[in-house]
């Protein structure tokens, strides 16, 4: 489940660590719309259906490089309504396969 997430290890393909889910983000219907990746110290939004499309066991694998290089969210600002840009930047960046 989406609670499941939380937590979860993010890793490469060759499986080295590279971050961990720290939230799940949802929509106004309450469903899961986002997972909130925190890696180097920085935060990253992947909508859920990429996110859960990645899952292998229990982790997300993810490439490194595309991980490094998607926008960034600020700590705490995707609990907020009043910016809610960086899920259209999440969105495009991500939906690029």
């Amino acid at each position: 489940t989406q609670s499941e997430l939380v937590g979860a290890t993010v890793v490469s393909p060759s499986d080295a660590p590279l971050g961990k889910v720290v939230d799940v983000v949802f929509d106004a219907k309450n469903q899961p719309a986002f997972v909130v990746i925190s890696s180097d110290g920085t935060a990253t939004a992947v909508p859920f259906a990429v996110a859960n499309s990645m899952m292998s066991a229990d982790k997300i694998v993810v490439d490194q490089s595309r991980l490094k290089a998607a926008p960034k969210v600020k700590q705490g600002e995707w609990r907020s309504e009043a910016n809610s840009s960086w899920k259209q930047d999440a969105s495009r960046y991500w939906d690029r396969g």
